[in-house]
Formats: structure tokens, sequence, C-alpha cells
């Protein structure tokens, strides 16, 4: 059934994303495989998770399956990550061009 179609995809999505492409893509640039995982999903996870971790643990008892609720919450875990991002994910170089974008200068 449709869960099947779901498992199959999201099966062969991991295995590639995660295991077949970092592969082909390091030996191609040349970069080590190792410094990769470490550097790029590791320490992606870790400032991505955090943060994300820390706001479901402020409101996880006031989750209800409403779209006004999911709406609000997706705002309010946006406004408090935007600043973790700009300051802590973004180097020198990003910050700049997000400004330049932003404010047209």
């Amino acid at each position: 059934g449709i869960y099947g179609v779901a498992l199959g995809t999201t099966i062969t999505m991991v295995f590639f994303k995660l295991l077949l492409q970092p592969i082909y893509t390091c030996r191609s640039i040349e970069y080590p495989l190792i410094k990769y995982y470490i550097n790029l999903l590791v320490g992606t996870m870790a400032k991505t998770l955090l943060p994300l971790g820390c706001f479901y643990l402020m409101v996880q008892d006031k989750l209800f399956p409403t779209y006004f609720d999911i709406f609000l919450y997706a705002l309010i875990q946006g406004l408090l990550f935007a600043p973790i991002v700009y300051f802590f994910v973004f180097n020198k170089n990003d910050r700049f061009i997000l400004r330049a974008v932003i404010f047209g200068k």
C-alpha cells in the first residue's frame, strides 16, 4: 500500500543521500569522507537539533493540533531560530550576503 511506497522511498533516499552520494562527491572533489561526515553532518545536526530540541521541550505540554497553533509555534520557532542561525551558523560572508539581499545594499 501507500505505507510501503513511502517506506521504500525513504529507505532508498536515506541510503543514497547518506552513503552513496557523499562517497561519490568526496572522491570527485578529493575531500576526506570522514571530515565531510564530521564537519558537515554532525556539526550541522548539532547546531540545528539543540535549539529545536530546547524549543520542543518548552512547548511539548502546550501543543494542540489546530492550524492556528501549528502556525503560531512555527512562527515562534522561526523567530527563535533565526538569530541562532545568523550568529552561529552563518559565517561573515553569509551574513554580508543576507544583509545585502534584505536591505538591498
